[in-house]
């Protein structure tokens, strides 16, 4: 089945995979990888450990340096419905190039609609990883994070979870 997507991130995996990573309507953030230099792309696949606010831009840097002794990917977006609940997800990956979505960190907590809206990852020199993101009022955030900030919290799954991932991968996958 076709999704709509648009506003892509572009991150390099091990082997020169590229995976493209962008916003949808489905309520998990999708990609589609390629394995030639992006001559041709893979089916569009819905990651079911990524939640989704839905519709919003969604931003992937790749991390430069390890994390727990894997390479990794970092991620924001806002994981609620009317872009509220902003998370930066910190993914560790191996040779196989699957994404073990380990960590994520609550930027903001609100439940007022609106409070996390676009955002910018990208990695400073001294390994501090900066936010930029907006809310509904156009007021723009800037933060730095350590990446022992962003490795504290392990996502746990709840029974919700896992009836979410099972119908994600039955129907999307």
């Amino acid at each position: 089945f076709g999704i709509k997507s648009s506003e892509g991130q572009l991150v390099k995996l091990n082997n020169g995979v590229l995976r493209l990573y962008s916003r949808n309507k489905a309520g998990y953030i999708g990609y589609s990888d390629s394995s030639d230099g992006g001559a041709t792309w893979s089916r569009y696949r819905l990651d079911a450990n990524l939640k989704y606010c839905s519709d919003c831009m969604v931003s992937f840097i790749n991390y430069d340096g390890l994390i727990d002794g894997k390479k990794a990917v970092i991620a924001s977006y806002p994981s609620e419905k009317k872009r509220k609940s902003g998370v930066v997800r910190v993914g560790l990956y191996s040779d196989d190039n699957k994404i073990d979505w380990k960590y994520y960190y609550n930027v903001t907590d609100s439940k007022e609609d609106f409070t996390f809206v676009y955002s910018c990852l990208a990695q400073l020199p001294d390994g501090r990883v900066s936010l930029f993101y907006e809310n509904d009022k156009a007021a723009l955030t800037y933060v730095t994070y350590s990446v022992s900030d962003l490795s504290v919290n392990e996502k746990s799954e709840t029974f919700f979870d896992k009836i979410a991932k099972f119908f994600v991968r039955v129907f999307a996958g």
